[in-house]
């Protein structure tokens, strides 16, 4: 990993550039909480505390060895980065692959948001885009995204072993993993320290499910859902309805799809409902705090359901 600094007047090389703002937690003093920081707004309406960076005061960046991979760097007990930077044309396989194990999550591509830069070795620039994540079992993405808090069922949902009878996280280094009952099952944690979790040992465990989900409709009967793009009334409401034609074409462009098969005219159907979303004014209700977003989900179903149509008919 490699330390750039935001191309400002004086700054130190490596630099960067960037079309981009960076978007991350920001802690807050709250004495009543156990490491004397929160994340989230005090009161009866409790919310993340957000806050944006931008040029001239964007943060550095790490950025890995070979310049596909960029995320801000931060005192994560102060901010946690939002969303991170990658090469566009890696982000399709980590899809596939994510599709297929039957993982809640999929990437999208921010492709208006992004940071250049040049290796240290040399060569062409580097352009990344930014990243968000979107979660298809809650119907939510991006800033509006909600996912458990505990680690190991985040863990279970990202690699596809959430909810599945008798499937479990194994450790791939033989350490032991924490399933949070029974004698001996807490030797992989430490109590929090003044800089947040800890570990017991030096190598975090790595782990992999024992049975993985596999390609799969989220919520049931979801497939003629395309009406809901147009009677959604919140941008939330917009977000589930997108997701679920994402879930539609991600169960017919992989090999493992069910045996429905693509009928053309609910492929149709769902085009018809989202590819207004890719061009002109977008919903009043979506505002401009969640438009970019709202308009690259779209942007990313909407090239899934082509991708469907190109394979199929």
């Amino acid at each position: 990993m490699q330390l750039y600094h935001f191309a400002a007047p004086g700054a130190v090389a490596p630099t960067y550039t960037t079309t981009s703002s960076f978007t991350a937690l920001s802690a807050r003093v709250d004495v009543n909480a156990p490491l004397g920081y929160s994340f989230l707004t005090n009161g009866a309406n409790v919310a993340p505390v957000i806050q944006t960076l931008a040029a001239p005061a964007a943060p550095a960046l790490w950025v890995s060895d070979l310049g596909n991979l960029a995320i801000e760097q931060a005192d994560l007990t102060q901010r946690q980065p939002r969303h991170f930077f990658a090469a566009q044309n890696a982000i399709p396989d980590w899809n596939r692959a994510l599709a297929k194990a039957g993982s809640d999550f999929q990437l999208i591509a921010e492709t208006g948001s992004t940071v250049t830069f040049t290796l240290p070795a040399g060569g062409p620039a580097r352009t990344l885009v930014k990243v968000f994540p979107a979660n298809l079992n809650l119907g939510s993405a991006g800033d509006l995204m909600w996912l458990t808090e505990n680690c190991d069922g985040l863990i279970s949902n990202v690699t596809g072993s959430g909810g599945v009878p008798g499937a479990e996280l194994r450790s791939v280094l033989n350490q032991p993993v924490y399933s949070g009952v029974g004698a001996g099952q807490d030797e992989q944690w430490e109590e929090p320290g003044p800089r947040g979790k800890g570990f017991a040992n030096g190598i975090t465990a790595v782990v992999e499910p024992t049975v993985r989900a596999g390609l799969h409709y989220f919520v049931q009967d979801s497939k003629d859902s395309h009406g809901d793009v147009g009677t959604a009334t919140s941008v939330g409401e917009l977000q589930r309805a997108l997701l679920k034609g994402l879930n539609y074409a991600n169960r017919h462009l992989y090999p493992t799809a069910g045996p429905d098969g693509a009928r053309k005219a609910r492929i149709q159907a769902w085009r018809a409902r989202v590819t207004p979303l890719t061009v002109g004014a977008l919903p009043a209700y979506v505002g401009a705090a969640h438009a970019v977003q709202t308009r690259a989900l779209a942007n990313h179903v909407c090239a899934s359901l082509n991708a469907v149509t190109a394979n199929t008919f």
